[in-house]
């Protein structure tokens, strides 16, 4: 399934909540994450993050089970794109 990941934590857990992602998900931009994980996986990241939060932490965790209409979009001017960038995802 497709998973989206994004965090709001105070300053000095950034790190800690980044090193977590990065080891099931692709690191897209500042706190946000995506890719495509299993059930037994994303179980696994849950209970990980979870485990992380403390008081005011917020995590937000976008999933999509059918990854035929997934449409992920890219908007930007950095040199790794044009000014729009559009893919589906389909494994």
């Amino acid at each position: 399934m497709f998973v989206l990941v994004s965090y709001d934590v105070r300053d000095g857990r950034t790190e800690k909540f980044r090193k977590i992602l990065c080891r099931y998900l692709m690191h897209e931009q500042n706190s946000v994450f995506c890719g495509l994980l299993s059930r037994p996986e994303l179980r696994e990241l849950e209970v990980c993050l979870k485990s992380n939060l403390t008081e005011n932490d917020k995590i937000l965790m976008l999933i999509c089970e059918n990854r035929l209409n997934v449409d992920v979009v890219r908007l930007g001017n950095d040199d790794e794109s044009l000014c729009c960038q559009s893919k589906s995802v389909v494994l």
